[in-house]
């Protein structure tokens, strides 16, 4: 819907009972044009990280590692809960700001795909 508000709540209502299809198209909505506005990110897009971070399934990784290097602090944030529920760690819990808690994750992922390359 080109309603921002619309989307929102559609959001809303599948992150109660989300199924498999449901993270597949949210994971595509993630990256629609009409989710940014001037190459900048609207509000949506940490709100649909969030719906997809409250289940994270292991095969999402790379994708929640991925968004860490986005410019909104939302969907970083979201990104980190996700990793946080797949990895079951808190890599960043003490971390003293935002900025750093983003390099600490993004340490952590670049060590964890490290590990997994064939050697």
């Amino acid at each position: 819907d080109p309603a921002l508000v619309v989307r929102s709540a559609a959001v809303d209502v599948l992150s109660k009972n989300m199924k498999d299809a449901d993270r597949g198209v949210l994971w595509k909505e993630l990256d629609s044009g009409y989710n940014r506005r001037s190459g900048q990110s609207l509000w949506i897009r940490g709100q649909i990280l969030e719906a997809l971070a409250l289940d994270a399934h292991k095969s999402e990784f790379k994708r929640f590692s991925e968004m860490l290097s986005e410019k909104d602090e939302a969907v970083q944030k979201a990104s980190m809960k996700g990793l946080e529920k797949i990895t079951g760690l808190q890599v960043a819990r003490n971390a003293p700001s935002h900025s750093r808690a983003v390099q600490l994750w993004q340490a952590h992922v670049s060590r964890q795909l490290a590990s997994e390359l064939p050697q």
